[in-house]
């Protein structure tokens, strides 16, 4: 496994965002895996659609073809020392997005992200960017 992508490029692909489909569609056979974290927090997504158990269903077959990382006490940890160091510098980010990047620490992942805002205050933390300002490599864009 070598990438973790983060909830924004999932959000972008699922809703069919050109950028984000090439990149996954190019970098698939490099192994790509996904936080329970982002799974949850497409999943509230679904809660507000028209018909959330159709958009549930939909989203778990979208994330099927990613291999899920889950929660353990060394993530855990690994968010404590990330959160405090973040705490101690006055340069908080949200829970949510700590967890996923030290899901991506733990694990030795490359986070794949729109957010680099965030997650570059994370010493030690692997960022591929998605530019979204530039066509992706091979497109017609």
């Amino acid at each position: 496994m070598a990438y973790l992508i983060d909830s924004d490029v999932l959000i972008g692909a699922y809703r069919r965002d050109t950028r984000s489909r090439h990149w996954l569609r190019a970098h698939v056979d490099e192994g790509q895996a996904v936080s329970l974290i982002s799974a949850g927090e497409m999943y509230e997504g679904a809660e507000h659609a028209s018909n959330p158990q159709l958009e549930l269903h939909a989203i778990r077959e979208f994330l099927s073809s990613f291999a899920p990382v889950g929660l353990d006490d060394e993530v855990m940890q690994r968010f404590a020392r990330e959160r405090a160091s973040l705490r101690r510098q006055g340069r908080m980010i949200a829970d949510l997005n700590l967890l996923i990047a030290a899901t991506a620490l733990v694990n030795n992942l490359t986070l794949v992200t729109r957010n680099t805002r965030h997650f570059e205050r994370i010493p030690g933390l692997e960022i591929q960017v998605l530019d979204e300002r530039r066509p992706p490599p091979g497109s017609d864009e």
